[in-house]
């Protein structure tokens, strides 16, 4: 199986090698990273592995098999949400109100 360029991309975001440095190899188990980033509890990211998480969840981890996620997959995702985010602040409209103009803020 062949690495999409996206993918190759991916690996020189700030995002991405925080990930790597937080962790020290490009998977994670899915149990460590499932509420901090998924607002998730073990169980329930459990039950929705493989396709239903925000990304793709696989049985690796040597011979205990365990639900693992690719740190390439969770880094787009974290962009993607900070993107999504960042788009989201720049058009809603400005709350400021009169008090706040008059006070020089």
């Amino acid at each position: 199986m062949s690495t999409s360029p996206e993918a190759l991309d991916m690996t020189q975001t700030a995002t991405y090698q925080e990930l790597l440095a937080e962790f020290g190899q490009a998977t994670v188990k899915l149990d460590q990273i499932c509420e901090a980033y998924f607002g998730m509890s073990v169980e329930k990211a459990r039950a929705r592995a493989p396709h239903r998480l925000p990304c793709n969840a696989f049985l690796g981890g040597g011979p205990t098999l365990e639900w693992r996620v690719k740190l390439i997959d969770l880094a787009a995702f974290i962009e993607a949400k900070q993107e999504l985010a960042q788009r989201k602040a720049r058009l809603k409209p400005s709350l400021q109100t009169s008090t706040d103009l008059d006070s020089g803020y």
